[in-house]
């Protein structure tokens, strides 16, 4: 009962984050002074909870330690996404450029913010070694290292992503996306998700204390998820929209007849 309690405690979290995350750059961009310097107020906050929480293993604590490192990744894409740390100024990239040139531009467009992501896992890392609750810290590393999967993935080429989501000041990175394809390396990025998924849940199942087993929870909860991601991203948006819809009929029917 306390994975399953672990587990929805993560997807609110996720879902509620993400969701903030995607109301603060869909805004005006005016707004974003104010939105971004109270959310860097948040992640400060939320660091200096995961450094006083990091020998603190009672239950409460890794609760409170992995929200607390999804605060701080959350802050790192928020700036990536509003425009505040992305990386130097380059010409406008065409939309004929070759491989090379596409992870040339894609790679100077967000410099900083690739700098400011590998300070963050390094950051983690260093703190969590000889700390007793690494719950916070681990997902840091965890977001990061899926987060890299998904990115190559689609600078390799996906069937499933057009990026019309993104908000007007980031469109142009459309152009460093590789075509819409099956690529072996989305392959080798599901691999490795699904590894750590079956790492977390051969973590859940060994663990003797309750603060290890709800961390893993933790971290098995971003493995999976981020195995979902990298699939629906190999679907054709055709198929998936009428897998979908076949689900909705299913749905539709079993309500149907438990009436």
């Amino acid at each position: 009962m306390q994975i399953v309690g672990a587990v929805l405690f993560a997807i609110f979290l996720w879902w509620v984050s993400t969701g903030a995350i995607i109301v603060m750059y869909r805004k005006e961009p005016w707004t974003y002074d104010a939105s971004v310097g109270a959310y860097t107020v948040v992640a400060a906050a939320s660091m200096a909870v995961l450094i006083l929480l990091r020998n603190t293993s009672e239950l409460w604590a890794i609760y409170v330690s992995f929200s607390a490192g999804t605060l701080v990744w959350g802050w790192n894409l928020a700036c990536y996404y509003t425009g505040y740390i992305t990386g130097p100024k380059d010409p406008q990239p065409r939309h004929n450029l070759s491989d090379a040139e596409r992870f040339r531009h894609a790679m100077i467009r967000s410099a900083h913010h690739e700098w400011v992501s590998v300070l963050l896992v390094a950051t983690s890392a260093g703190l969590a070694w000889g700390a007793s609750n690494i719950a916070g810290f681990g997902c840091i590393i965890l977001f990061y290292t899926l987060h890299m999967l998904a990115k190559l993935s689609i600078y390799f080429g996906v069937a499933n992503f057009s990026g019309a989501w993104l908000p007007a000041h980031l469109q142009y990175i459309t152009a460093y996306f590789g075509p819409r394809r099956f690529h072996w390396f989305s392959v080798c990025a599901i691999g490795i998700g699904v590894i750590g998924t079956i790492w977390s849940i051969a973590g859940i199942q060994s663990s003797t204390v309750d603060s290890q087993t709800i961390t893993y929870a933790f971290w098995c909860l971003i493995c999976a998820a981020a195995v979902l991601e990298l699939v629906v991203l190999l679907i054709p948006e055709s198929q998936l929209h009428r897998f979908l819809a076949f689900l909705t009929h299913l749905s539709g029917a079993a309500n149907t007849k438990m009436l």
